[in-house]
């Protein structure tokens, strides 16, 4: 089902539609992380990596930006239910195709992934250099109806530029 998520995906990008969310659940793993890991991982592996062949075959893959990640990081610690629960101080996160370098990391954790200790980036840089991959002006201000002034992304965010290939 994940890879027939995917290729319909890329088949609203081949129509024309310019930003597609594709969910893929069951990745909370607060309880039997273990078991369901074992037929997840293996899972993602092979859908992400259909796509990525599928777009790369198509000549599509430097026009298309995806964005791989979930809502939370994972403790480091296994809870008495065999699970990993929410972790908001460290997280992992694919990012490929369009606009981006190849073969880049950034950032590290610490030995047992609870805080990062190289490079960190917060979810407003995670932002901005998606917005930056698909061209958006990232100094624009917008108006609200009222005047109140918008800007496109946070003032404090900032494109990772280790990734942007421009």
């Amino acid at each position: 089902q994940a890879v027939q998520k995917l290729l319909l995906a890329r088949r609203l990008v081949e129509a024309g539609v310019r930003v597609v969310s594709v969910s893929l659940s069951d990745f909370d793993t607060h309880s039997d992380n273990f078991p369901r890991m074992q037929h997840l991982g293996p899972l993602m592996d092979f859908a992400l990596h259909a796509l990525v062949t599928d777009l790369d075959e198509r000549g599509m893959l430097d026009d298309v930006t995806v964005l791989a990640w979930g809502e939370f990081g994972r403790t480091p610690r296994i809870n008495p239910r065999g699970g990993r629960d929410h972790w908001a101080r460290a997280s992992s996160v694919l990012l490929f195709g369009g606009g981006l370098r190849r073969g880049v990391v950034v950032g590290k954790t610490d030995a047992n992934g609870e805080a990062p200790i190289e490079r960190p980036v917060s979810p407003a840089d995670l932002f901005c250099t998606v917005l930056g991959a698909l061209g958006a002006d990232l100094e624009q201000v917008l108006h609200t109806p009222d005047g109140r002034p918008v800007r496109t992304v946070n003032e404090s965010a900032k494109p990772i530029r280790e990734i942007l290939r421009s």
